[in-house]
């Protein structure tokens, strides 16, 4: 006979004191009644700077001389051990807060073109307008700051203005031919006065103050990898050229020469590593004197980075690799197809690199060009954790995947290498999506109908009637769990009950899409394609036109 986890609906076993899948301690209750039957003991549990556990201090009443007996003796023997449990869960429940390894996004903006003019919808909902034509645009890490590029004319492709969006915009400089946003959302480097032999200006905006970098910026031959910026804005590589001579150079409040003929890629903060090509090979260096550079491979453009560019992670000669602080490379399995980051997590993605929201790249997941699921174990080691699986989610916590396999649903302790995978949904499933903590699942099936499920109980159908819309999954989750589908040109949303149609659109709802911080949806009146924005789910902002 088993009993079910109230925190991940897996099933326990009789005399087991943790869940095997999420460790959630099954008998904190139990523990918490026995000290609590004698209050002349105190507890004293904390964590060290890195949040780890350190074992509380017990404190036992004092006994007068003599009073030590058999019955006593007793007494204080189930005490201790009664105080160790709770010290035991007590030290289980501070490691399994501790702070996650992935950075949280904050915020979303949108960011459309309506007629002549650029509409944006910031993440605390406010809605502005810019004069002209939307170019490009660029968001940090954390989803709270933009940078738009607007030109004069639509279709345009050599200059324009750019603003920095927060809660409102501000024009940063006008007849811009590129910029790089920093990760973090506080610089922004970026290039104007172009001259007719290729050279530029280079500019960096920081914190609202303006400073030219250089005039000789080798931006004609070089213009995608031209120069790059640290994820705080503290630095910058670029590329200078004189008569043909092209030599890359870093500044991080002075200017330092890295080499002749070097193509920057990325930089850490304060320049701590400088990633750059020469001769097509990918090189990574530590400071800015040139004394100490690994070659990492060879025709390596693209490449994954935790949030402040310590740790990469690339593909070379089809073979999967990492390097950390500066180092030389190291193996990892198989070829990296991408990363399996939970929901919400922070992260931008600029020519080539992916910058996550994480510390780290140990105990991380990602899939493999084979569609195996991947596990990066606390020494860098990989374990394979499935092989041919479709879509995955890792929960919120860090560790826990559900995935689709042979159009069954499962779900796996991943860091655990003696895990045995759960079988959630054995049916015809075509897709399906979790929530954010990984408790719940919604899955669609060859009938056009969703089910809702949580843990190992069973499934309950939200619409037998599902509409799907140019090949997409069709379905979403707004804030990591509430459901929302479109259903006989509807809108429908549900938290696990039969689906309930939202009120207030008065045209055919073609399409939705949905994140942690934004609900998107798009109507047909009569042929105008209108799109809605909301940032509470019930309040729809007009966005744009189509």
């Amino acid at each position: 006979m088993a009993t079910i986890c109230k925190a991940c609906g897996a099933e326990i076993s009789v005399g087991t004191k943790f869940c095997g899948l999420c460790g959630t301690p099954v008998e904190i209750d139990a523990a918490i009644e026995l000290v609590a039957e004698d209050d002349e003991t105190s507890m004293v549990a904390s964590v060290d700077e890195d949040n780890t556990p350190i074992p509380a201090i017990i404190s036992v009443p004092e006994m007068a001389e003599g009073d030590i007996t058999k019955g006593n003796v007793k007494k204080y023997v189930k005490l201790a051990i009664g105080l160790l449990i709770v010290v035991g869960i007590a030290a289980i429940a501070i490691y399994m807060l501790k702070p996650s390894n992935y950075a949280k996004a904050k915020g979303y903006i949108s960011i459309s073109q309506n007629d002549d003019c650029v509409a944006i919808i910031t993440s605390m909902g406010n809605r502005i307008e810019i004069e002209g034509y939307l170019m490009d645009n660029s968001k940090s890490a954390d989803g709270t700051k933009a940078i738009v590029r607007v030109g004069e004319k639509s279709g345009s492709t050599e200059y324009g203005g750019i603003y920095l969006i927060t809660d409102k915009a501000q024009l940063i400089a006008d007849d811009i031919y590129g910029y790089v946003f920093s990760a973090s959302g506080d610089a922004v480097a970026y290039v104007k006065e172009y001259a007719s032999d290729g050279t530029a200006e280079l500019w960096l905006n920081s914190a609202g103050k303006a400073e030219l970098i250089t005039k000789d910026l080798a931006f004609s031959d070089y213009s995608n990898s031209a120069y790059a910026i640290s994820p705080d804005g503290s630095a910058i590589v670029f590329i200078t050229s004189d008569n043909d001579e092209h030599t890359g150079l870093v500044w991080n409040g002075k200017e330092s020469k890295l080499g002749k003929d070097i193509e920057p890629l990325a930089v850490s903060n304060g320049a701590k590593y400088i990633y750059y090509t020469k001769n097509d090979s990918l090189y990574v260096q530590t400071g800015t004197s040139g004394d100490i550079r690994e070659k990492l491979g060879e025709n390596v453009y693209t490449f994954h980075t935790n949030k402040d560019l310590t740790q990469i992670v690339y593909n070379y000669n089809s073979k999967a690799y990492i390097a950390k602080d500066g180092n030389s490379r190291e193996s990892l399995s198989g070829s990296i197809s991408s990363f399996i980051i939970p929901t919400g997590t922070a992260s931008t993605y600029s020519n080539g690199i992916s910058i996550h929201g994480l510390s780290d790249f140990a105990d991380t997941f990602y899939k493999n060009s084979d569609n195996g699921i991947v596990h990066i174990d606390s020494k860098y080691e990989t374990n394979s954790i499935v092989k041919d699986a479709d879509t995955a989610y890792l929960a919120s916590n860090g560790k826990t995947l559900t995935y689709l396999k042979n159009d069954s649903i499962y779900r796996i302790d991943g860091q655990d290498n003696k895990a045995t995978a759960i079988k959630l949904v054995d049916e015809d499933v075509v897709s399906f999506i979790a929530t954010a903590d990984g408790n719940e699942i919604y899955y669609a099936n060859t009938d056009d109908e969703i089910f809702y499920q949580k843990g190992t109980n069973k499934s309950t159908m939200v619409t037998n009637d599902f509409s799907i819309y140019n090949s997409n999954r069709g379905y979403f989750l707004f804030k990591g769990s509430i459901l929302y589908y479109v259903s006989d040109d509807e809108l429908y949303t549900s938290s696990g009950e039969r689906g309930k149609a939202v009120s207030g659109f008065n045209y055919e709802v073609k399409n939705v899409n949905a994140g942690m911080f934004y609900l998107a949806v798009t109507v047909d009146d009569g042929g105008d394609i209108l799109n809605y924005r909301s940032v509470d789910g019930q309040n729809f902002i007009f966005l744009s036109q189509d």
